[in-house]
């Protein structure tokens, strides 16, 4: 699957998360199914890495049993492989 090297129609939430650097801290982003989160977030984890942040990905779906901490448990092992 090819992936369009553009981003069309994201600017808004792009300069958004783009601002969300300088003030440093948790960025959550929800939406419908479909929509283009990942994209846009892929995008952003670009800019971020070259920018020199660190850039840790949560989907609940990784863990093998969905449940109320599966999320959490997700980051916290991608900022573990981060750290080794």
């Amino acid at each position: 699957m090819n992936v369009c090297p553009v981003i069309v129609g994201r600017d808004a939430e792009m300069y958004a998360l783009i601002a969300s650097l300088a003030e440093g801290g948790l960025v959550l982003v929800a939406g419908e199914a479909g929509i283009g989160k990942s994209r846009l977030l892929r995008e952003f984890a670009v800019r971020a890495e070259e920018a020199g942040h660190t850039v840790v990905w949560g989907r609940p779906e990784s863990v093998g049993g969905a449940g109320p901490y599966s999320l959490i448990l997700d980051l916290l092992d991608d900022v573990a492989s981060v750290a080794r």
